[in-house]
């Protein structure tokens, strides 16, 4: 499995998701569950360390088979959350972005610049020419993310996205296209 290693800042890394990471992945998920409850259908689902092992495990052999980017966003040394390309289809040359961060690292425009460092690698590195970015409607610091990493809004999407509760949120679909 190729590691991928992205220096955003100095102090602001992405690097390729490993087992050991399913402790302090936990742990900021726990911190994080009213916030990411709103947002991530998969919140209820990680109970335990064993649960985030078991995912970080099941994505490892879709990273193998070319089918995920899983990284884990580090600021100064410590676990502030994650970033993912999935949905990868080869013959379109496009994915989708996922992420989540936590609540400590908000607010400082470090998510923009992972989504923007993301997408260039991908443009560059994994030859592809779209990336699609889902945000809820009403999620609206997910919404500037995506426009400040150069994300277009494209059109809004009825009942698109589904939260820890089983509701469905109308989404907004960011577009970047690479034209190199």
């Amino acid at each position: 499995m190729k590691t991928i290693k992205i220096k955003v800042t100095p102090e602001l890394v992405l690097r390729s998701t490993v087992t050991t990471d399913a402790v302090d992945l936990f742990r900021l998920i726990d911190d994080n569950r009213d916030q990411l409850k709103k947002w991530m259908p998969w919140e209820p689902l990680t109970k335990t360390i064993k649960d985030e092992l078991a995912f970080i495990q099941v994505s490892q052999m879709k990273v193998r088979k070319n089918q995920l980017v899983l990284l884990t966003i580090e600021y100064m040394g410590h676990v502030a959350g994650m970033i993912d390309i999935h949905s990868i289809n080869p013959s379109l040359a496009q994915g989708e972005i996922g992420y989540w961060l936590g609540k400590d690292f908000q607010h400082q425009h470090l998510m923009q610049q992972v989504v923007n460092a993301l997408s260039i690698y991908a443009f560059t590195n994994l030859n592809m020419h779209r990336l699609n970015l889902y945000t809820d409607v009403e999620n609206q610091a997910s919404h500037h993310v995506a426009l400040n990493a150069g994300f277009k809004e494209e059109g809004r999407l009825v009942e698109y996205l589904k939260d820890a509760s089983g509701q469905f949120h109308d989404a907004l679909i960011h577009g970047r296209v690479n034209h190199n």
